[in-house]
């Protein structure tokens, strides 16, 4: 198996092993935005987002202003986390994520601290912000995470413009998509049967990638 097949399968395992998402603003250790991939997943964010923050708080205590990102184990999941000016990002996991999974933990908490950060200092806890841009931040979670390769995907509106130039796989893919209208990653995988499957999934990210194929979060 090659390394960017295989890279594409360790995607999509660790981003169907995740199974909550949390935001917390530092100063008031409140979550600015959660979400849980797991119905009844047994965790209050109310109770565990003070701990998350002592575990953080210690770590400054003792390195200084944490860098890069932490894993730690909590309650039976991996929680990989990381720092950026005013917030903290976590992943809670099943098993630890994907190095570019983890990448976007960190990313994900760049971003929060540039779009968010300028008035976090005088935040009176209001979630009237964070609720007005929810749908864009569940698009940044979505993608940096990886989690629309769970959803269902289509085509960009050219994608056919350009049906002459792709490979005989990516034209495999486009066919089945284009007669579905939408799909899922999965169901593309199950019928396609000419290829292995870490090369279809290798394959749809880098067309998703190339924005030949659009994800969507909402279905």
């Amino acid at each position: 198996m090659t390394e960017k097949k295989e890279k594409a399968r360790y995607l999509f395992q660790s981003a169907f092993m995740i199974r909550k998402i949390l935001v917390v603003h530092h100063e008031t250790s409140l979550p600015v935005y959660e979400m849980n991939l797991e119905e009844n997943i047994g965790l209050d964010s109310s109770m565990i987002t003070g701990v998350l923050q002592a575990i953080s708080s210690i770590g400054m205590e003792m390195i200084g202003a944490p860098t890069g990102v932490k894993k730690i184990e909590y309650y039976g999941f991996v929680v990989t986390s990381a720092y950026s000016g005013a917030y903290t990002s976590y992943v809670f996991s099943e098993t630890e994520l994907d190095a570019e999974i983890v990448k976007g933990v960190s990313n994900l908490a760049k971003w929060f601290d540039v779009i968010f950060g300028y008035d976090s200092e005088q935040w009176d806890g209001s979630m009237d912000l964070f609720n007005e841009y929810k749908d864009t931040i569940n698009e940044k979670v979505f993608q940096e995470l990886y989690l629309w390769l769970l959803y269902p995907i289509e085509l960009a509106p050219d994608t056919m413009n350009d049906y002459e130039k792709f490979s005989s796989i990516n034209k495999k893919i486009v066919d089945f998509i284009n007669s579905k209208g939408k799909t899922t990653v999965m169901q593309l995988v199950d019928k396609i049967e000419d290829f292995d499957d870490e090369t279809l999934l290798s394959n749809i990210i880098e067309l998703v990638k190339k924005e030949k194929i659009i994800t969507n979060i909402n279905d």
